[in-house]
């Protein structure tokens, strides 16, 4: 039995999401993501304009008209979402944290799949795999999917994002579309990652709060990671130490980014603070060009 405010958490991801797909998200995914071929579907009456190479010509000869050969696209995709549940997702400065932007993006990508009759998984992960539902068709799939993601309680506050990948890659034999989704605030997933995407299609998706990257003038300031829970005392007052944390979040932005680059890897950034669903969008559209 669950909570009333989990049922409305469940509800209320699952109707924002859901007219997003049906209205956008679920047609840009399709023509982003090609299936595996093409098979014969049907055969019709040629029409001027129709390629000549589709032709029937056994049932041309048979009919002493010309018919041509229809195929449709064999797509059967398998997607998986990775999703990164640690102590990091769970700060935010704006209406959401790090974790319910991965959530819902998570569920607008599952819904787009499922639409297009994908199969869709969920590996939720910390330092330890939190959760893993193997890949299946259906909406009723994707809703209990959904309540995993919301009903989720990481045993572990920690990351380890090489972790998850190599559990992903004992456990999903065929070739899959993989949604990397995370801060990526771990420093050792790169060879992993680069293993992931040799047998595998990854897209990474990176969630980042602004107020990451700025400390305040606010005097006298205790800092607690979110994962470890070590605490430090700093004089945020001073420019000095403002830079110096500045400083160390580019650093590892910029080895992130480096990393992806090395890999031929196109991120998706997800800023917490702004409307995130257009971008997601043009990723598709200008996957789809290319």
């Amino acid at each position: 039995m669950i909570s009333q405010e989990l049922f409305k958490k469940i509800k209320t991801l699952e109707l924002k999401t859901r007219r997003l797909v049906t209205t956008t998200l679920a047609g840009q995914y399709h023509s982003a993501f090609k299936g595996q071929g093409m098979c014969f579907a049907d055969v019709r009456e040629y029409t001027p304009g129709d390629d000549i190479r589709f032709i029937d010509w056994n049932l041309t000869a048979k009919t002493g008209l010309p018919h041509i050969k229809q195929f449709e696209e064999e797509r059967e995709l398998t997607v998986i979402i990775l999703m990164d549940v640690s102590g990091s997702g769970e700060f935010g400065s704006h209406t959401q944290s790090k974790i319910d932007c991965g959530a819902e993006i998570a569920a607008g990508l599952g819904f787009s799949a499922v639409q297009n009759n994908d199969r869709v998984g969920l590996l939720m992960f910390s330092d330890q795999i939190e959760h893993y539902s193997p890949p299946r068709q259906g909406k009723k799939h994707m809703f209990r999917l959904i309540r995993e993601m919301v009903n989720v309680t990481p045993e572990s506050r920690q990351t380890n994002i090489s972790n998850a990948i190599e559990y992903a890659l004992k456990v999903i034999r065929k070739k899959a579309i993989i949604f990397l989704i995370s801060d990526f605030i771990d420093p050792h997933y790169h060879q992993a990652l680069k293993t992931l995407n040799r047998k595998h299609e990854v897209v990474p998706i990176v969630i980042e709060d602004p107020k990451e990257l700025v400390l305040p003038k606010s005097g006298l300031v205790t800092l607690e990671d979110d994962e470890t829970g070590e605490q430090v005392v700093i004089n945020t007052y001073s420019n000095d130490i403002r830079m110096r944390f500045r400083n160390i979040v580019l650093a590892r932005r910029l080895e992130r980014n480096r990393s992806f680059k090395s890999m031929k890897l196109r991120p998706i950034t997800i800023n917490t603070e702004k409307p995130f669903w257009d971008i997601v969008v043009s990723y598709f559209q200008t996957k789809r060009l290319k």
